[in-house]
């Protein structure tokens, strides 16, 4: 199962850009086609949509891709080759990220709430999910003899209840390593779901534990919560 859904999403990555290079063959030699240039821009969306978090410079190149597009439109033809060569570069930086796609692996992640933000946990590092009625602390009680650091997740997004009440239902998210466990408070459980990620070792992480933001299966966005960062802290 997880080896079909690489390929699957390897596969489309593949067919968007065989369809992107071919539209740009054409362009060169009529570089003012406005369905050709249309055709362009869809194939680097779809690409950019692909739902594989800690590959950034997608956007960074289909952004490019967009800008040289709208100019190719409204310029003279002459200005418009130079702008073509521009997208072939572009499509270069393109097939270098599909070879490093192809290292990319599947993660099972816990689908937590906070507020109306939804965030992935990846379930490896999780130890236990405990149902709380009083989350206004700094250090919980976990089981007999665990005392653990508790953070909210709500936080450590800068994303603020004022009405938080705390006779409401929480859940704490206990996660840990070999040597430490932290306690999140989130609001809601979500659920389970896997997501393409590339590997951790090769991502650069914000140091508030936020890793960055990948689309799930129904379309929604969510954050993705690197739990080695917010371990050390």
């Amino acid at each position: 199962m997880v080896k079909d859904k690489t390929i699957d999403f390897l596969q489309q990555m593949r067919y968007h850009q065989q369809c992107l290079n071919r539209c740009l063959l054409r362009l060169e030699n009529n570089p003012g086609c406005r369905n050709l240039l249309l055709e362009v821009n869809n194939h680097a969306n779809h690409i950019k949509n692909i739902p594989i978090i800690g590959f950034s410079e997608r956007f960074a190149v289909t952004q490019e891709i967009d800008s040289l597009v709208d100019s190719i439109g409204a310029t003279e033809e002459s200005a418009a080759h130079e702008m073509v060569e521009g997208l072939f570069r572009c499509a270069d930086v393109m097939e270098q990220l599909l070879e490093e796609v192809s290292s990319a692996q599947i993660v099972l992640v816990l689908l937590v709430k906070a507020r109306e933000n939804i965030c992935s946990i990846p379930v490896s590092s999780i130890k236990k999910v405990i149902a709380i009625t009083n989350n206004n602390t700094k250090k919980s009680r976990i089981g007999v003899c665990d005392e653990v650091s508790v953070e909210r997740l709500s936080d450590i997004l800068g994303v603020y209840d004022f009405c938080r009440t705390e006779s409401n239902q929480r859940f704490m998210v206990l996660l840990y390593d070999d040597s430490v466990s932290k306690g999140i408070i989130v609001d809601a459980i979500v659920g389970v779901e896997e997501i393409i990620i590339k590997p951790l070792e090769t991502m650069n992480y914000s140091s508030n534990g936020i890793a960055g933001v990948v689309q799930i299966e129904n379309g929604q966005s969510v954050f993705v919560i690197n739990t080695e960062v917010l371990l050390r802290q």
